[in-house]
């Protein structure tokens, strides 16, 4: 908890005020509650705020906040960014470079202290995961090096770590485990500076004006299960919102698109994974990914959401009803059909992070079906000729649309050996096919392996 926090439980909050004091945010808690920063609703055809949504930053809260601190520069930087005041906007903001570690202008130790007094002491000072490896780093151990050695490849690791990604190429390779380095070094490389370990919109408020005003580069990361490494960036303050766990499941809904019917509320936190499972309880099911440890409200919607049962409902994006949304001015918002119409539109297949950071979202979910799904892989080495094996991959390549047509999602690689694709499987000695999982929704064994006689007729039933 911080000082934002007040509005729910006082909390005695040290932070650096230039003079060595310390707020008490039992002083300032009668304030923020005067402020309306407590609510449960913020418009129709949404459903209720979680409870880590309704600690919301104030002008209010930032007002009672600069009283303790005693100095406007350090007290700014955490404003919102109105037309007024709003030092993005300022010409030396708008086309300069974004501030790194070393140059004049990135914050104190001092500033950063008070930004993590005020985000209730959940700032981060980032470690490469694989640091333990490394004796020139201060956390060097080698139990712990063994343990991320003997995880490197497996996914929930990079998940888990605040900064961590799943191609560290993107970070630039600078810090890898013991075996998988290419260099006897580790180094920050594209990881973020810091850390904000998110469980309110306050929290993600502060770290978003924060950012802006002092010109550091803002970066978001739930699971960066993204291939490109959009969670990564040197020198960034970067917002996780891997624990906002939060979830509540709606028989009856009514959207502002018009949709009645079931529908469920994510935090932005909840993997598909765990949507599933939730989803399970209530007999339906969520419109997710092949990956079950995607992020479900991050940029696997907002990049549009492909899925097993894509080919019957539509993409992720298509089931949004509504969002909860901090803006890059620090404003936290509702999007819907109706209500900021234009970021509802764009968060549904825009990208992730390029209009704002997703708190929450509430999506309407479909009856469970029977489904079967199946498995298949060869390589050069399983067929008579390189040319067999490149006929095999055009043969299935010519059916996709047969496929799609029928219901069903194939989710395959065309990929090269352990050299260089950097990965070791039985029998890849040269290119492989390997089909991650054929889904078949509606479908029956038989039914689904008389679709893969060449020239059979295909329905969805």
């Amino acid at each position: 908890m911080g000082l934002i926090d007040s509005i729910v439980s006082a909390t005695l909050v040290s932070a650096y005020l230039g003079a060595g004091s310390a707020v008490n945010v039992n002083d300032l808690a009668p304030s923020l509650t005067a402020a309306g920063t407590t609510v449960t609703s913020k418009s129709s055809y949404v459903p209720p705020l979680f409870h880590g949504e309704i600690i919301q930053l104030t002008d209010q809260a930032l007002a009672d906040a600069a009283i303790q601190i005693h100095n406007a520069t350090i007290s700014d930087l955490f404003s919102f960014g109105t037309h007024a005041n709003n030092t993005s906007e300022s010409p030396g903001h708008l086309h300069s470079c974004k501030v790194l570690p070393g140059d004049p202008s990135w914050p104190s130790d001092d500033v950063w202290e008070t930004s993590s007094s005020l985000l209730g002491n959940r700032l981060i000072r980032v470690v490469p995961l694989a640091a333990s490896c490394y004796p020139d780093w201060p956390n060097y151990n080698l139990e712990s090096c063994a343990t991320v050695v003997g995880q490197w490849l497996n996914s929930s690791l990079h998940t888990g770590d605040p900064t961590s990604i799943m191609y560290p190429l993107y970070e630039g390779r600078s810090c890898m485990a013991s075996g998988f380095n290419y260099t006897g070094t580790c180094l920050q490389g594209a990881y973020p500076s810091f850390v904000v370990n998110a469980s309110t919109v306050a929290q993600i408020q502060l770290a978003v004006n924060f950012a802006r005003n002092s010109n550091i580069r803002l970066v978001v990361k739930n699971t960066d299960h993204d291939f490109i490494g959009k969670g990564s960036g040197k020198g960034a303050l970067s917002i996780w919102t891997h624990w906002l766990k939060d979830k509540a499941y709606y028989p009856s809904f009514t959207a502002a698109n018009g949709y009645q019917g079931p529908a469920i509320k994510f935090g932005a936190g909840i993997q598909v994974f765990e949507a599933y499972e939730f989803a399970k309880g209530f007999g339906v099911t969520v419109i997710g990914g092949e990956a079950i440890t995607v992020g479900l409200a991050g940029g696997y919607t907002a990049g549009g959401g492909r899925s097993p049962l894509s080919s019957l409902y539509g993409m992720a994006a298509d089931q949004v009803l509504a969002l909860e949304v901090v803006l890059a001015d620090g404003s936290f918002v509702t999007a819907t059909a109706k209500e900021n119409p234009d970021i509802y539109w764009i968060l549904r297949g825009g990208g992730g992070s390029t209009i704002g950071v997703v708190v929450s979202l509430t999506t309407r979910v479909y009856a469970q079906l029977q489904t079967t799904t199946a498995t298949f892989n060869f390589t050069v080495a399983n067929t008579p000729s390189v040319d067999a094996f490149w006929s095999a991959v055009q043969s299935y390549i010519d059916n996709i649309e047969r496929f799609v047509d029928a219901g069903t999602f194939g989710y395959y690689d065309v990929v090269a050996s352990a050299i260089e694709f950097g990965t070791d499987y039985t029998g890849d000695r040269d290119y492989y096919f390997r089909m991650q999982s054929f889904v078949a929704p509606n479908m029956t064994i038989p039914r689904l392996r008389s679709c893969w006689i060449p020239g059979s007729e295909l329905s969805m039933s």
